[in-house]
């Protein structure tokens, strides 16, 4: 060979393989965290650490072989939501909620697999490839087979976009801002076009999706579940926009408002609030998604996680003011038995269906039952249950919020807010 074409050689192999001391940074914040909860927070009391830490990554692992999936774009990665295809119309396969979700499993997880940075990576890099028609750094908040949006399911859905700012925020905290991906200016970005076109200034509550402007009849609509009060304070201490305490403090007068109004006895909280400019109050029947809108169904059932988290990692009170009444009423409704909680109930307490059972609900419940000792034999209880089941109708949504809150009852959780 020609001294010539050794060197070409030699140069194209070294731009092709990394040189040996660029090893892939190590994450900062490694699950297992064991983060200190707030004073007056429990974990589960009858199982070590290290058994909490061992169930949610034996679960982690089964999330990541079914739930994780390569996009048709090399190196991206998409959380797929229709798992067996039984969906009717189009193969919807990704959703933005679903994408967030997997970004912050996807780095508070990080540690316990060297593949975190890389899927968490093509998560964030899927969701780019689908802005929204509104406004582009929000994504699009349904993508179907083949990743062609369908043209009605173009805009954006709010929670998705929280978690995926909030998830950008954990992986500056647990890989810095000086990669491929700079995840700290990415995430100002996106918490920029959420305050413009996902957060109602005339209420500061969050609004359903950017497509819900003032024109729109859903303008004073809003989830009781995309109030995330744990991810605004993270917001607003990266972008020092004091606008984001008030959206903490309207969310929390919502709650309380509609707990005292409508649900005095169980402390549930409907799916939506409507007119939360003048009256906010459940809807009566349909109004977004179904005859449950004003129920306490598969939207709010997110409420404990999202609230909880709120009191366990900064002490809020009035995140454990939500929670009690609904702790009380809970286990006095099912006797202490967790097999007994069904997936929706009327804010009376009455049960939508007796026969419709979700992960979703009882997981979410046993992050909003670490809020008092006064509730260790019940979270305890909760916690073998979660961990035991494996229902054959839970599919995405219920077993990716059951990867959520093991994260959390195990301790795991953690935050970059002060």
């Amino acid at each position: 060979m020609r001294a010539s074409s050794a060197i070409a050689l030699a140069l194209s192999v070294n731009l092709l393989t990394p040189p040996a001391h660029a090893a892939k940074p190590e994450p900062l914040r490694p699950f297992p965290q064991h983060t200190k909860y707030a004073a007056g927070s429990i974990l589960p009391s009858h199982v070590t650490q290290a058994q909490l830490d061992a169930a949610t990554l034996a679960f982690y692992q089964k999330w990541k072989a079914k739930y994780l999936a390569p996009s048709h774009t090399a190196g991206n990665f998409f959380v797929l939501v229709d798992e067996d295809g039984t969906e009717k119309g189009p193969k919807k396969i990704a959703v933005s909620e679903g994408q967030g979700y997997g970004m912050l499993i996807a780095v508070l997880m990080a540690g316990a697999e060297p593949e975190a940075r890389e899927n968490f990576d093509g998560l964030w890099r899927y969701a780019r490839a689908h802005p929204s028609k509104i406004n582009p750094r929000l994504m699009a908040w349904k993508q179907v087979a083949g990743e062609r949006t369908l043209r009605d399911d173009e805009d954006s859905a709010t929670d998705g976009d929280l978690d995926i700012a909030q998830a950008l925020l954990l992986a500056d905290a647990q890989w810095g801002n000086a990669g491929p991906i700079h995840y700290r200016d990415e995430a100002r970005a996106l918490i920029a076009a959420i305050m413009k076109d996902e957060i109602n200034a005339k209420t500061w509550t969050p609004k359903l999706g950017d497509w819900a402007d003032a024109e729109n009849a859903m303008f004073f609509t809003t989830r009781t579940s995309d109030f995330m009060p744990g991810h605004f304070r993270s917001f607003r201490q990266v972008t020092n926009d004091t606008d984001w305490s008030r959206v903490i403090e309207s969310g929390y007068q919502l709650l309380d408002g509609l707990q005292s109004r409508f649900a005095a006895k169980t402390g549930l909280l409907p799916d939506f609030a409507i007119g939360v400019d003048r009256d906010p109050r459940p809807p009566k029947g349909k109004h977004l998604e179904g005859k449950h809108d004003g129920h306490f169904s598969y939207n709010a059932c997110r409420v404990p996680l999202r609230v909880g988290l709120d009191f366990l990692l900064h002490g809020e009170p009035r995140a454990k003011a939500v929670l009690m009444p609904m702790n009380v009423w809970l286990k006095t409704a099912t006797g202490g038995k967790p097999e007994r909680i069904v997936a929706g109930y009327d804010l009376a307490g009455k049960i939508l269906d007796r026969d419709d059972r979700s992960m979703a609900f009882t997981a979410c419940f046993g992050v909003g039952a670490m809020c008092d000792a006064a509730h260790q034999e019940w979270l305890n209880a909760l916690w073998d249950y979660i961990v035991a089941s494996d229902n054959a109708d839970d599919r995405y949504y219920a077993r990716t919020l059951k990867m959520l809150c093991l994260i959390a009852m195990s301790g795991n959780w953690w935050s970059t807010a002060e």
